[in-house]
């Protein structure tokens, strides 16, 4: 037990105390992305871990110690009395509080059915729950990105009704901002409306939020498609037979049969002026990944950034096809080549590693890397870049 109340408490301590390793860059807006991949407290020196997608937990990088966002010692953690369930949808800090996302049931209206959502708060060890606002017909999952700019965070959100029947009707998608400290809420509209369609928030760039939509060319429920695609190919019989002998529903055996089937989609880039809630077509390259510091995208075969005063440089030293670029706490890093890189953004530094790794983040010379164990369960480990280095 003692060991266990020194996890929760280590966990609590790191969230109370404000890291001492400021960035005094001119060049960096108060700006981050919150999503299920990037829950990292830079502030912190930690990172929210939701490995079973309805408990939080808290990951203390100085300690490498993970515990439950709970602060009762005698506490088993269970679902139905555990402070740590129910907020592992965005969680983030924002003055000293832990915000999060939920969904309501679906309600019924007219004809139609619709579900709701609500950003909450609590105290950073789970307790004192209170609801902030709600938005009415919206819904946010939590593989969605969140861009969060000073007091006001910025959402695209999914409009999607149901007949009477609870069969999809068209869906859209809608730009919505929150401010976190009145929880006014402002739509700044439709950003795309078809089936399968939807958003993906890259970063602030210059005043201006960058984000992507996409929808198939030919706007048709899915599984509407996916029917026709077994038919022409003659896979009835294959997928009624696949039903039988796996036990399962004919449209998950319709799904399993149309692996080859291949939407073909349409894909804009388009841009929120933060000033003017005016949204237009972004006027930069398609983004690899955007940070406080520079706006990276490809050029043939070749990584480019933005500066802050919208000079273009190439990002030189890279070996191969780039096949990511992502972008976290003065760092970007750079998969190319069956290796990965590190680009040490305030000092313009590139450092090559010895192989491919899925980082969450860097700290103190060190990153935090997340892989797969043996029970397929998610898990984390600290690396020092020294050790690491090619």
């Amino acid at each position: 037990m003692k060991k266990t109340v020194s996890f929760i408490a280590a966990a609590l301590i790191a969230l109370s105390l404000v890291a001492c390793n400021d960035n005094d860059s001119e060049n960096t807006e108060d700006w981050r992305i919150v999503s299920l991949y990037q829950m990292v407290e830079p502030d912190k020196n930690g990172m929210f871990i939701s490995n079973t997608y309805e408990s939080l937990s808290f990951l203390d990088f100085s300690t490498m110690q993970q515990a439950p966002v709970c602060d009762d010692p005698t506490c088993k953690h269970e679902a139905d009395s555990c402070n740590s369930y129910g907020k592992n949808n965005h969680p983030f800090l924002y003055n000293d509080k832990l915000y999060y996302v939920k969904t309501t049931d679906f309600y019924q209206e007219g004809e139609e059915f619709f579900m709701d959502t609500q950003l909450w708060q609590s105290d950073v060890n789970g307790a004192n729950e209170k609801q902030i606002t709600e938005i009415k017909g919206l819904v946010y999952y939590d593989y969605d990105r969140m861009l969060i700019y000073g007091d006001t965070i910025y959402m695209c959100m999914l409009n999607q009704p149901y007949n009477s029947e609870f069969q999809e009707l068209e869906p859209s998608v809608e730009l919505v901002s929150c401010n976190l400290d009145s929880g006014e809420i402002t739509n700044y509209g439709e950003v795309v409306r078809s089936y399968s369609g939807g958003s993906w928030v890259c970063g602030l760039w210059d005043g201006k939020m960058i984000f992507q939509t996409s929808k198939p060319v030919e706007n048709l429920p899915y599984m509407e498609k996916v029917e026709r695609y077994i038919e022409e190919n003659n896979l009835e019989e294959e997928a009624e037979k696949y039903a039988e002998e796996n036990n399962v529903t004919i449209d998950v055996a319709l799904m399993h049969m149309a692996a080859g089937f291949q939407d073909e989609y349409i894909t804009e880039y388009l841009q929120l002026d933060l000033d003017s809630g005016e949204i237009s077509l972004s006027e930069y390259p398609e983004p690899q990944a955007i940070s406080p510091y520079y706006y990276y995208y490809l050029d043939n075969d070749k990584l480019m950034f933005l500066d802050s005063e919208g000079e273009e440089h190439e990002l030189e030293g890279l070996e191969g096809e780039i096949t990511r670029v992502t972008a976290l706490n003065d760092y970007t890093y750079i998969n190319a080549g069956g290796v990965t890189y590190l680009f040490n953004e305030p000092e313009q530094e590139l450092t090559k590693l010895d192989e491919i790794y899925d980082i969450s983040a860097v700290y103190d010379d060190s990153i935090i890397i997340s892989y797969v164990t043996d029970s397929y369960s998610l898990a984390y480990d600290k690396k020092a870049i020294e050790d690491i280095t090619a």
